[in-house]
């Protein structure tokens, strides 16, 4: 019986199958994502800041919609309507956009609009299949198991959902000071992507690199080192610490906030390069060529190395962090770190232009001149914010103490 119980526990059809629509549906929504700033600034021909804002907010409900929708979706909603009916409408939006270059310029706008004031709603099952595809076969088991609990201990469970609120308290420094590096992480999707926009693109004489394709560097340094982080860092690591998972959960963030930082340095470093090749340039046209865009790399390389330990270590330490009946609540404190973290780029960049703007246009860090931009100082502002959180993190951390106990693990 043993046996027959393990086979069953393989990954059946069904689940294959989710897994196949999550990773469509990756693939939809980061080739939105990727390409939207570059858009909104040379088709719906927004600024460079409206662009990097509206792209924010976007991102931001995406992710913070799993917060307040989560529990409803767990409990309420049935689950294989809500798959379909949203992975249905999601379709229909993609190829909305996608038809939408077709139509006229009068017609666009208006279009756009609508695409992007419902396509959030639309992403949040999704999303949330994405982060339990597995989970789905035990629901019935679980749901009729705590129905019958709830009847046998309902003082005991009002009693729980105040040390819930108490749990959830504990876990705010944490989750406000991972928002600095969700922060850095909004960039690639919008200036990164309009620095690599300015810079030499060209491989031979008639192709051009697209600025939005280096966001796969971040993906691919994942799939890469990955399994050099599994198979040789962890091990060494185990060694070293004595600890059963080689690196701590919060060592493991923390040392994927300093990647970031680091990573926001050079992005720093690499614009003030670019803005001096180009004035160089206007002065001195044949003296030199543009900086090439390969110069980028190093900063998208160390954003997907920080994501390989904060990214997955904020998974972990959430999900194990909350009660065995919030999980779903933990995978939502995860995504809504992003979610505010892309409300918080959204409204640093309207601030920082509305002061910049006003002393003149040649100030503008976000001017739409490339040339005239002042990416650098904004990169640097990152880096120094993100450094203080950095070490507000590590005093956190010492005073911390951990909830979790065995059956948590």
């Amino acid at each position: 019986m043993m046996a027959e119980g393990e086979k069953r526990r393989g990954l059946s059809k069904s689940c294959a199958l989710l897994i196949v629509i999550a990773g469509i549906e990756r693939y939809a929504f980061k080739g939105v994502a990727s390409n939207l700033v570059t858009y909104l600034t040379d088709v719906v021909k927004m600024s460079n800041s409206r662009a990097a804002t509206t792209v924010n907010t976007w991102s931001g409900f995406t992710f913070m919609l799993p917060l307040f929708s989560a529990p409803f979706a767990d409990s309420y909603w049935d689950r294989f309507f809500t798959i379909l009916a949203s992975s249905s409408l999601y379709f229909v939006v993609c190829i909305t956009i996608s038809t939408n270059l077709l139509l006229g310029s009068t017609f666009r706008k208006s279009l756009f609009h609508f695409v992007f004031r419902t396509s959030s709603p639309l992403i949040f099952s999704v999303y949330r299949l994405q982060e339990k595809p597995l989970c789905n076969c035990s629901n019935t088991a679980s749901t009729t198991t705590s129905k019958t609990l709830a009847n046998e201990n309902s003082c005991k469970n009002s009693f729980s959902g105040l040390e819930t609120v108490k749990l959830l308290l504990r876990l705010l420094p944490i989750w406000t000071m991972l928002i600095s590096f969700a922060v850095i992480f909004q960039q690639p999707a919008t200036f990164f992507t309009k620095q690599g926009m300015a810079m030499k693109r060209n491989i031979g004489s008639n192709f051009k690199i697209p600025p939005a394709t280096l966001q796969s560097t971040i993906t691919l340094s994942i799939i890469l080192l990955m399994p050099l982080y599994d198979k040789i860092l962890i091990p060494i690591a185990k060694k070293i610490t004595k600890n059963e998972k080689g690196i701590p959960v919060m060592e493991r963030m923390g040392i994927g906030m300093f990647l970031s930082i680091i990573a926001i340095v050079i992005a720093a470093l690499v614009e003030k390069k670019r803005l001096m090749t180009s004035k160089k340039m206007k002065t001195s046209p044949n003296s030199s060529d543009p900086l090439s865009i390969f110069w980028l790399l190093p900063q998208y390389i160390l954003l997907g190395v920080s994501d390989i330990f904060t990214v997955v270590g904020m998974q972990e330490f959430f999900y194990s962090e909350v009660p065995v009946r919030m999980r779903t609540m933990g995978f939502a404190l995860y995504t809504s770190v992003f979610g505010v973290g892309s409300f918080v780029s959204a409204a640093l960049i309207s601030v920082i232009e509305s002061y910049t703007k006003s002393r003149g246009e040649k100030h503008n860090w976000f001017a739409d001149d490339m040339s005239e931009a002042r990416l650098d100082n904004y990169y640097w502002l990152l880096a120094f914010t993100s450094g203080i959180s950095f070490l507000m993190y590590i005093v956190i951390c010492k005073h911390f103490k951990s909830s979790r106990s065995g059956d948590d693990q």
